[in-house]
């Protein structure tokens, strides 16, 4: 793991992959450095890729738009929830599609995924009559025994689920809070069977990044389970935002920081402090 600012990084790869929270803005509002760097960066080519529930057109509209990010540097964008409907409209064959098909779902979400259950025309039902479970989001305030309860019942009926935000944990008003991913690892240890959409898995990286060159290639992540590991296995370098990595685990020193990366033994071969370029 080499420590580098970000100018030295961006200037020895060609490729070069954001996650967003934690990176690019910390769920309020942009980093005061975010596009003045991203404009510097004209001559590279640009891929944002987010574990969000989301529609690209809702990303963009919600989120993106809404932070005045200017997107329109960035090569492609990538959502979990894209990536969800473009493997509906690809393949039908497949465990996903085939699941999909079910139509009829019991449907985890904070509500602001409707753009993604409209093009896929799932049908929202109660957890007595569904055919599968698609969790999107959690409100991040919400107590999350009762879905607890729920999924201990649907597990034992081996209900299939489809997660489309792998992350276990995220950050808003200054507190930590879970996300959808962590009812799907509890769903996992109840012997329930998940499909995961987004980092770290080959999948949303193969949507965008048919093309490009991964010796050439790295991605910038603040988080070691869904961006360094996403990195790592679609085989591509990475380097992890200290800054973003310390706010999400809400460590108060980079040492704290580093022994953690150190435990985990999820290693990124790069470390930077942000995405600053002066």
């Amino acid at each position: 793991m080499k420590k580098i600012n970000f100018e030295k990084l961006s200037n020895i790869y060609e490729y070069i992959i954001f996650d967003q929270w934690g990176v690019l803005h910390d769920g309020k509002k942009l980093f005061n450095f975010t596009n003045k760097s991203i404009r510097k960066l004209k001559n590279k080519h640009l891929t944002l890729i987010s574990n969000t529930s989301q529609t690209l057109e809702e990303f963009k509209k919600q989120t993106l738009k809404k932070i005045n990010l200017e997107f329109k540097y960035f090569n492609n964008i990538m959502t979990a929830g894209e990536a969800l409907r473009q493997i509906k409209l690809k393949s039908k064959k497949n465990y996903i599609s085939k699941i999909l098909k079910k139509k009829k779902a019991f449907v985890i979400s904070n509500n602001k995924e409707v753009d993604l259950l409209k093009k896929l025309r799932i049908e929202k039902i109660d957890c007595n009559n569904c055919k599968f479970i698609l969790a999107m989001s959690l409100e991040p305030k919400k107590n999350i025994n009762q879905i607890i309860r729920v999924i201990i019942k649907l597990s034992q009926k081996k209900i299939p689920m489809i997660c489309t935000n792998p992350d276990l944990f995220t950050f808003k008003d200054n507190s930590r809070y879970f996300q959808i991913g962590y009812i799907a690892k509890i769903y996992e240890k109840l012997g329930g069977k998940v499909a995961y959409i987004g980092k770290p898995q080959r999948m949303i990286f193969n949507n965008v990044l048919k093309k490009i060159k991964k010796k050439k290639t790295v991605l910038i992540g603040d988080n070691l389970d869904t961006d360094i590991m996403g990195g790592k296995n679609f085989g591509i370098k990475t380097a992890l935002v200290l800054d973003g990595f310390k706010k999400l685990n809400c460590f108060k020193s980079d040492n704290i920081a580093l022994n953690e990366i150190q435990k985990k033994k999820i290693i990124p071969d790069y470390l930077i402090r942000n995405i600053k370029i002066n």
